[in-house]
């Protein structure tokens, strides 16, 4: 178990049993929290993901043994002299199966086990895993926190465990996202195994050198990590803090438009706790059953679904967060100069055509009819990875009447008989998109 501190053996006297294991430097909370501590100077954000993965591994070796460790939580993850991680202190662990035992510190408890102390299993460790790797690449802030630092408000933060109500605003992109999410969900069986979290952060380090690498060349003055090179001069100006509207850590301005919605709402570029997001303006009056449909998609782990992250209120508006995106799909498509157009090679549109189809199976598989399928609706990150966004005009099963989506994207059915909408007339729209995008290369459909 190399990133396991086992005890190395034990010695006995009349009184005591003494535990030795080798000695490290500091522990995680150390490295954190304290910003005189030696090690930070190696905190790079390659190195965040290295500590994350190694104590993923570390959790991979303990539930390989058929244990659960109970205890996660940043003291209980030390480090070498050369930032090397090791899993420790599985003193309240347990061999399954598993019985009645005392929980973790409170502030790293996962769903489950604060319902129902007997109910933690190896999908409880994962949740509480994911808390810890978002602890790393944030400096500290927990995904399920009411307030920073997240330890001055235990309660609340256990309220938001127990209702699944998380932010994931604080990570550096959009790429990191859905890997999070998917080990915080309070649906525990949709958490990935340990061995399946190690997989998706190796190869987020991989495949994304070149993606950080761009963001670092284009860093602003003020030290702080732009989303992309598109909106880096909007959210310079937003740093600069000239006319900007400010709601509990939300920033934006005006001026810095992305695009009108509907029912009046409009989608800004902003920043929440200096971390950039789209953040879409809706008159408080109108946005119920967008809120509805945040709350419900919170327990699903979507990755081709752009979600919103949280929302802020005022006494007029609403504003839902999202992440920030490049590119509209009709944008690429249709903009001979956009900048992604680079790498829209054949084997790409099938890729975007395959992303954009899991969007949707997401989506279905939450029981909702997205309704308003359109290319300005499909939405692409710096690396053209596809979300499916805009859901303003869905509902949950059953459908009632509704205003169908853009004329020229609507169903055969829809346009028939307004109450007709179905899954397949997703599915319909769905290949209009396709066969859109060959024909914009001369391709006859079948």
């Amino acid at each position: 178990m190399p990133h396991v501190l086992k005890n190395i053996c034990y010695e006995q006297d009349e009184v005591f049993t003494y535990l030795l294991s080798p000695l490290c430097e500091y522990s995680l909370s150390e490295l954190i929290e304290d910003k005189d501590c030696p090690l930070r100077k190696i905190l790079t954000d390659e190195k965040r993901l290295q500590l994350c993965i190694q104590f993923l591994q570390g959790l991979t070796e303990v539930h390989a043994a058929g244990i659960l460790h109970r205890n996660i939580k940043p003291e209980n993850v030390l480090l070498d002299a050369d930032g090397n991680v090791f899993l420790s202190d599985i003193g309240i662990s347990r061999q399954l199966p598993i019985g009645k035992t005392t929980m973790g510190t409170l502030c790293w408890s996962s769903t489950q086990s604060l319902k129902d102390v007997n109910k933690y299993k190896k999908s409880s460790d994962i949740q509480v895993a994911g808390f810890l790797v978002h602890y790393i690449l944030t400096d500290g802030h927990h995904p399920y926190q009411t307030m920073y630092p997240f330890d001055r408000d235990p309660p609340g933060l256990m309220t938001n465990i127990k209702k699944g109500q998380y932010s994931l605003g604080h990570l550096p992109n959009k790429l990191l996202h859905s890997r999070v999410a998917s080990m915080i969900c309070v649906d525990a069986n949709a958490r990935p195994p340990a061995d399946e979290c190690v997989q998706l952060f190796q190869t987020y380090l991989r495949v994304g050198e070149d993606v950080r690498h761009t963001q670092e060349d284009v860093r602003t003055t003020s030290g702080k990590m732009p989303f992309s090179g598109r909106w880096t001069e909007s959210l310079m100006r937003l740093r600069e803090g000239k006319g900007n509207k400010e709601i509990n850590g939300l920033i934006y301005n005006r001026l810095h438009k992305i695009a009108d919605g509907s029912y009046g709402s409009q989608i800004f570029v902003g920043l929440k706790d200096d971390n950039p997001v789209a953040v879409k303006r809706v008159n408080s009056d109108f946005v119920q059953t967008e809120l509805d449909v945040f709350h419900h998609l919170q327990k699903h782990v979507m990755p081709h679904v752009l979600k919103n992250i949280c929302y802020e209120q005022d006494e007029v508006f609403t504003y839902l967060l999202s992440p920030l995106c490049e590119y509209s799909l009709s944008e690429l498509i249709e903009d001979k100069d956009c900048p992604l157009r680079k790498i829209l090679t054949d084997e790409k549109r099938l890729q975007l055509c395959i992303q954009f189809l899991q969007g949707l199976t997401e989506v279905h598989a939450a029981g909702i009819l997205h309704r308003n399928i359109k290319p300005e609706n499909v939405l692409l990150d710096t690396d053209g990875n596809v979300f499916l966004s805009d859901f303003g005009m869905r509902r949950q099963f059953p459908i009632g009447k509704t205003t169908m989506g853009t004329l020229c994207w609507s169903s055969t059915q829809s346009l028939e008989d307004v109450n007709e909408y179905k899954k397949s007339s997703d599915i319909q729209l769905q290949q209009q998109q396709e066969e859109g995008s060959n024909s914009s290369r001369g391709i006859p459909s079948s």
